[in-house]
C-alpha cells in the first residue's frame, strides 16, 4: 500500500522536478556560453562533489555535463560515461 501511495506521489511531483531540472540546465547553459574563458577548471572540492552526484547516475552523465568537460571529472582516471 505505501509503495502504490508513493508512486503517485513521486508522478505528482515528477513533472514539477523535471520542470526544476530544465531550468538549472538552460541557466547552465547560458552561463556557460558567456564565460570569456576556454576551460572552467573544478577544484578537487568541486570534482570530488561531481564524482559523489555522478555515482548516483551510475556515473552516465550524458545530457547533464553542461560547464566542466568530461575529461575533467575522471573516477580512477577513467572519464565518466557519456
Amino acid at each position: 500500500m505505501f509503495f502504490a501511495v508513493a508512486a503517485m506521489v513521486s508522478q505528482w511531483f515528477e513533472p514539477h522536478y523535471n520542470a526544476r531540472l530544465q531550468f538549472l540546465e538552460a541557466q547552465a547553459r547560458i552561463l556557460r556560453k558567456r564565460v570569456d574563458a576556454n576551460r572552467i577548471v573544478p577544484t578537487p572540492e568541486e570534482k570530488a562533489e561531481l564524482l559523489r552526484l555522478g555515482e548516483a547516475l551510475d556515473h552516465d552523465v550524458s545530457g547533464v555535463i553542461h560547464v566542466v568537460r568530461l575529461e575533467t571529472v575522471t573516477v580512477h582516471g577513467v572519464a565518466l560515461r557519456v
